[in-house]
C-alpha cells in the first residue's frame, strides 16, 4: 500500500494548462528581459570584424625582382615560406605583438567618465601619459590612473590591484607621475572634448599583459589549405583601432624580413669592399713595375716566332690563374674567419671556394641570424643565447675546416699545373730574358685585374640586392572592417531575451513545485500517494456554505455528486456510516460535510442524518446557525436522554436532512466517546437513516477519531489544495496500512475552477468555509 503510483504518460494539455494560470509571470519575464535586452543592445558599443590578407611573395616572384646574375650566385633572393602556418605564427609572435602594441600606445586604454556608461577614447583623449619602453618591459602588474581635471587644477590618484600607490596635483602640465614603480609623463595631447572639469580613467598595461590581450582577439592563418595568401582579422569595438592593429603588424612583418635579407648582403658588401682596396693598391704597384720594365728593355711587342708558343702557355696561365683566385679567395676566408672581431658577423656565401664551403657558410650565417632574434628581447646570459653561441662555435669550426679542406684540394691541383708549368718555362728559357720577365709581371697583373673585375661585379650584384629587396608580404586587403557588427546580433540577443524570458518562469515555477510542501491539485494528490483519492471539490465563491440543492448545476455540485457516487460505489448494501475527517482545523471539512449530506439527501426518498462528534471544537452548529444547546455531548453524558430528543430535522436545508449537532464541549471528549451510549446512538440512526455523515475531530492533532471507527462504515479523508501539507499523505497511508479508520479514501477541496476538467456549469469560483 506504501507504492507511490507514477503516471506512465505524460499529459501535453495539463502541462500547458498548468503553466498559463501563470500568464502573467511569463508577461513580466516577457517585459523584463526584452527591456534588458533593448536596453543592452542600445547601451553597448557595437563589435565589428576588422580584416586584412597579404601575400607571401615566394621564390619564383622574387625573381622577377632581382636580377637573373644576382640570383644566380644566391645573392637577393627573397626568402621563401614553405610553410604558411609558420609564417603565421611569425607574424602573431609575442615580439611582434609588444612592438605593436608599444609603437601603437595601445598600453594605454583611455576612459571618460561620463554616466550612465564610461566612453572608451582612442587617439581622442584631451590627456595622454608616456613612459620609457624599460618600464613597460618590467611592468607585471596594470596600473590604474583616475585623473580629475578641473579648469588648470589636475589631480592623479594612481593604483594597483586596488591599493593606492600614489596621489598627485599639479597646476600646469606637462608633469612627472613617479610611482614605485616607474616614472610617467602626463600632458594634454591638444584634443577637447568640449569643456574644462572631466574626469579620466588611465589603465597602463605592461607589453607582455597587453600583448596578451590583444593577441587573444587577433586570428592569423592562411586562408586556404593551398594559398599562400595569409588572413588577419580582430574583433574591436573601435574600426580605427583595429584597422591600425592589423596594418602595423604586417608592417613590422615587413621590416623584420627585410632586416634578416638585407644584413648579409650588407656584411658581404663591406667585406668585398675591404678586398677591392687592397687589390686596387696591387694592381698599381704591378702596373707601374711594368711601365718601368718596357722603358728599361724598350719592349713593345712580343715577336711573332712565339706567338704559338704564348698561345699555350697563356693556356696554361689562366689555368694558373683560375687555382690563384680560388687560394686568394681561400685566404681572404681564412683571414676573415680568423680575426676576433668578425666572430658573430655573417660570412659572404658568393667567396665560397666548395660547394660543401658554401653549405657550411649557410648553416653558419642561418644561426647567427636566429641568435640575432634571440638577442632582440634577451641578453647574453639568456640559455637560450648560450647554448645557440656553443652551437655557432662548431658550426665556425665546420666552416674552418672545409675551407682548410677545399684550400688542400686546390693546392693539390696547383701543383700539378706548376709541374706543367715547369716544363713550359724550361722551354721559355731559350727565350730572350726580357720577354721570360714580361710574361711573368704580366701574368701576376692579370691574375691581380681578374680577381679585382670579379670583386667590382659581386660588388654590383650585392648593391642590386640590397636595391631591389621588396617587402615580404604584400598587402592584398588593406585593413577593412566589415559594415555589419558582428555583435551584438540584435535578433540573437532578442531571440535570447525571449527565450529567457520564458525559462525564468518555467525554472522558478518548477522549483517551487520541487520545493513547495502543499497539495495543489487532484493529480499531484494521485501521484504522491497510494490512498484511493474519490475525487475533487473546486472554490465557489458564490456557493455560501450551502453548494448543493434541488436544480443546482455548479461545478462544484456537480463534484459533491461526482464524490458520493463514487462513495456508493465503496459502500456495501449495508454500508451507511460516513465519517469524514481530516489532518488539521480550517480544511473546509464542515463545508465538505454538509454539501455532502445535501448530496445524499437529494436521492429520492433517502433520509440523510448529519452528526456532529467533533466535540472539542464543534462547528457544525454555528455553520448551520443551530441555537439549541443539547446535543451528542449531553446525550452521551445523560443516562436517561433519548436519540430522538437531539436530531433536528432541517427541511430548510432539504425535506430529508436532519442534524445531530455535537452540544457543549465535555471535559473529557476522549472518555464521552467510549461511551457504549454511542452504540446505541448509532443504532436508532442506522435503522431510521439512509446515510449517517459523521462530522470528525482532525486526526492530526487529535485522537477522537479513531474512537468511532467500531461504529463506521468508510472514511473520507479531507485535504484542502495549497493548505494541507503533504507529510499529511504519511498519516493518511499509516491509518490505512494500520487499518485505524475503515475504507478510508480521500477528497481534496479548495482546488481552482481550471481544475475540474472543464465543467461548464457556470464556473462560479469561490472559496470554501
Amino acid at each position: 500500500m506504501s507504492a507511490k503510483k507514477k503516471s506512465e504518460f505524460v499529459n501535453v494539455g495539463d502541462v500547458i494548462l498548468k503553466y498559463t494560470r501563470y500568464w502573467k509571470w511569463f508577461l513580466l519575464s516577457g517585459i523584463t528581459c526584452l527591456f534588458i535586452a533593448i536596453a543592452y543592445l542600445k547601451t553597448v558599443d557595437p563589435t565589428y570584424l576588422i580584416v586584412s590578407n597579404v601575400k607571401l611573395r615566394t621564390e619564383a616572384e622574387g625573381a622577377k625582382i632581382a636580377s637573373s646574375l644576382v640570383r644566380s650566385f644566391g645573392l637577393g633572393g627573397l626568402a621563401d615560406s614553405d610553410n604558411i602556418d609558420d609564417e603565421a605564427a611569425v607574424m602573431s609572435s609575442q615580439s611582434h605583438m609588444r612592438d605593436m602594441i608599444y609603437e601603437l600606445g595601445l598600453y594605454t586604454t583611455y576612459d571618460l567618465k561620463k554616466f550612465p556608461f564610461d566612453k572608451s577614447m582612442y587617439n581622442t583623449s584631451p590627456l595622454v601619459i608616456s613612459v620609457d619602453r624599460s618600464v613597460m618591459d618590467t611592468l607585471s602588474m596594470p596600473i590604474k590612473f583616475k585623473i580629475d581635471v578641473k579648469g588648470k587644477s589636475v589631480e592623479v590618484k594612481a593604483e594597483i590591484d586596488g591599493d593606492k600607490v600614489g596621489e598627485f596635483q599639479f597646476n600646469s602640465l606637462p608633469a612627472d607621475v613617479k610611482t614605485p614603480y616607474g616614472s610617467f609623463s602626463l600632458n594634454y595631447s591638444g584634443k577637447s572634448i568640449g569643456k574644462d572639469s572631466y574626469t579620466i580613467e588611465v589603465f597602463l598595461s605592461g607589453l607582455d599583459y597587453a600583448a596578451e590581450k590583444f593577441r587573444s582577439r587577433i586570428m592569423i592563418g592562411a586562408a586556404g589549405n593551398s594559398s599562400d595568401i595569409i588572413s588577419l582579422s580582430v574583433r574591436d569595438v573601435n574600426r580605427e583601432r583595429g584597422k591600425d592593429i592589423l596594418n602595423k603588424l604586417v608592417e613590422l612583418y615587413n621590416i623584420d624580413a627585410k632586416s634578416d635579407k638585407n644584413r648579409e648582403a650588407e656584411n658581404t658588401a663591406d667585406f668585398i669592399k675591404e678586398r677591392i682596396n687592397l687589390l686596387a693598391s696591387e694592381l698599381n704597384d704591378l702596373e707601374k713595375y711594368l711601365e718601368n720594365f718596357k722603358k728599361q728593355n724598350n719592349i713593345t711587342d712580343i715577336t711573332a716566332e712565339s706567338t704559338v708558343f704564348i698561345e699555350k702557355y697563356n693556356d696554361l696561365q689562366e689555368k694558373n690563374t683560375e687555382i690563384d683566385i680560388q687560394l686568394s679567395i681561400a685566404d681572404m676566408l681564412e683571414n676573415f674567419i680568423s680575426d676576433p672581431k668578425n666572430k658573430y658577423e655573417l660570412i659572404p656565401t658568393n667567396t665560397a671556394v666548395s660547394s660543401n664551403a658554401l653549405e657550411a657558410i649557410r648553416s653558419y650565417n642561418a644561426a647567427l641570424l636566429e641568435r640575432s632574434h634571440l638577442l632582440q628581447n634577451s641578453t647574453d646570459k639568456n640559455p637560450a643565447v648560450v647554448v645557440m653561441n656553443e652551437q655557432i662555435g662548431l658550426l665556425r669550426k665546420n666552416v674552418e675546416t672545409s675551407i682548410r679542406n677545399a684550400r688542400k684540394d686546390i693546392s693539390i691541383r696547383k701543383k700539378d699545373w706548376a709541374g706543367l708549368e715547369g716544363e713550359m718555362q724550361s722551354r721559355m728559357s731559350e727565350m730572350p730574358r726580357q720577354e721570360r720577365e714580361y710574361l711573368e709581371i704580366e701574368r701576376q697583373r692579370k691574375v691581380k685585374s681578374d680577381l679585382y673585375i670579379f670583386l667590382l661585379t659581386k660588388m654590383e650584384e650585392t648593391q642590386l640586392t640590397l636595391a631591389s629587396t621588396t617587402p615580404k608580404a604584400k598587402v592584398i586587403d588593406g585593413a577593412y572592417n566589415i559594415w555589419k557588427p558582428v555583435a551584438p546580433r540584435k535578433m540573437i540577443t532578442l531571440g535570447i531575451a525571449l527565450l529567457f524570458a520564458a525559462m525564468i518562469p518555467i525554472l522558478i515555477i518548477y522549483l517551487l513545485d520541487i520545493f513547495k510542501t502543499k497539495i495543489a491539485s487532484k493529480d499531484e494528490l494521485e501521484e504522491a500517494t497510494s490512498v484511493p483519492v474519490l475525487g475533487e471539490i473546486c472554490l465557489d465563491k458564490n456557493a455560501g456554505n450551502v453548494a448543493v440543492a434541488e436544480g443546482v448545476s455548479t461545478s462544484t455540485a456537480e463534484l459533491f455528486r461526482l464524490v458520493r457516487t463514487n462513495l456508493q460505489f465503496l459502500m456495501k448494501k449495508d454500508d451507511k456510516v460516513i465519517l469524514v475527517t481530516s489532518s488539521v482545523s480550517g480544511e473546509g471539512k464542515s463545508f465538505f460535510t454538509v454539501n455532502l449530506a445535501l448530496s445524499f439527501s437529494l436521492i429520492k426518498n433517502k433520509k440523510v442524518v448529519l452528526v456532529g462528534l467533533d466535540i472539542r471544537n464543534p462547528k457544525l452548529t454555528e455553520y448551520l446557525s443551530i441555537n439549541r444547546k443539547d446535543g451528542m455531548t449531553l446525550y452521551l453524558a445523560s443516562d436517561d436522554m433519548k436519540p430522538e430528543e437531539i436530531i433536528i430535522h432541517r427541511p430548510d436545508l432539504h425535506p430529508n436532512v436532519y442534524v445531530v449537532p455535537a452540544g457543549p464541549i465535555p471535559p473529557n471528549p476522549s472518555e464521552l466517546l467510549l461511551n457504549d451510549r454511542l452504540e446505541e446512538m448509532f443504532t436508532y440512526l442506522r435503522a431510521n437513516f439512509d446515510y449517517i455523515i459523521v462530522d470528525t475531530a482532525p486526526v492530526g492533532m487529535v485522537s477522537d477519531t479513531f474512537c468511532l471507527d467500531r461504529i463506521s462504515d468508510i472514511t473520507v479523508y479531507l485535504f484542502r489544495a495549497n493548505y494541507t501539507n503533504k507529510s499529511y499523505l504519511k498519516l493518511a497511508e499509516s491509518i490505512v496500512e494500520e487499518q485505524k479508520l475503515k475504507k478510508l479514501s480521500i477528497v481534496i477541496n479548495g482546488t481552482t475552477t481550471k481544475a475540474a476538467y472543464g465543467y461548464g456549469y457556470g464556473a462560479n469560483t469561490g472559496k470554501p468555509k
